[in-house]
């Protein structure tokens, strides 16, 4: 793949943002959020709702009206063009509703069109990917299947596969295991890691504070559009939840990690 035979010449940092604001209209919703995202890591993004998480994410990929600076690979967004940005971001919003009954291997090379020639085709290695990765988020023997009979938690571990067949260098992900059960939420989350570890980075809006502590390298907490803090997972204690969470937290180390339970 060509994003593996340059692993080596990517810069440490897959994201770095700094001074973002957003705006929906007059209505500023972020404020002067900073964030870096390193080569090997995945940083769980957890908040309360409308903390800000998701437009976050849509203003690192030029979705809604933003000001500051965002660099993905050390280029500037700004200057990207769509397909570029699309072979350097793979984006998985929080919400998505198929109408037209696509079948679920079509909807997965979707996530390859970025990296097709102009009036090309999907070649044995678009294929190999989509097949891949249906296979690593257990949708195995869906191929055939119509996205529009599937589950809530099936078509989202589908648009999952798609973003990872994408191959970009950087996932931004929103709430990708909100409609899961807990045994595919954390195979899920396996497979994130393992994709991260690979030389690439992701960054995960999250609600599953548990699952967070777990995978994730670091968390960065939000609060009424803001950045509250962004720490190691191992140094995440009460009071920080507690704070952005407006509710009291019991946290305890146990089996090499943390756990969070809120009170």
């Amino acid at each position: 793949m060509l994003l593996d035979k340059i692993d080596s010449e990517r810069p440490a940092e897959a994201l770095n943002a700094q001074g973002v604001s957003a705006f929906y209209g007059d209505r500023q919703v972020l404020r002067d959020i900073s964030l870096t995202v390193h080569k090997d890591e995945l940083v769980a993004v957890l908040g309360p709702n409308g903390s800000g998480k998701s437009t976050m994410l849509k203003a690192f990929v030029k979705l809604v009206n933003m000001k500051g600076s965002v660099n993905i690979l050390n280029r500037s967004v700004e200057k990207l063009s769509r397909r570029e940005l699309a072979r350097m971001v793979s984006y998985m919003p929080q919400k998505a509703h198929m109408a037209m009954p696509f079948k679920v291997l079509d909807v997965v090379l979707l996530g390859r069109y970025p990296w097709v020639s102009f009036l090309g085709s999907y070649g044995t290695l678009d294929v190999k990917l989509a097949l891949r990765y249906l296979q690593e988020v257990e949708m195995k023997g869906f191929e055939e299947r119509s996205v529009t009979s599937l589950s809530g938690g099936e078509l989202q571990r589908v648009l999952l596969a798609q973003c990872l067949a994408q191959d970009a260098a950087l996932l931004l992900l929103d709430e990708p295991t909100s409609a899961l059960d807990p045994k595919h939420s954390v195979a899920v989350m396996r497979v994130l890691r393992a994709y991260a570890n690979g030389g690439r980075a992701a960054l995960c809006v999250m609600h599953d504070v548990n699952l967070a502590l777990r995978f994730a390298d670091r968390i960065a907490l939000m609060k009424d559009g803001s950045v509250y803090n962004i720490c190691d997972t191992k140094d995440v204690d009460a009071d920080m939840l507690s704070e952005v969470f407006d509710v009291s937290w019991y946290v305890k180390h146990w089996d090499g990690g943390l756990i969070a339970i809120p009170l």
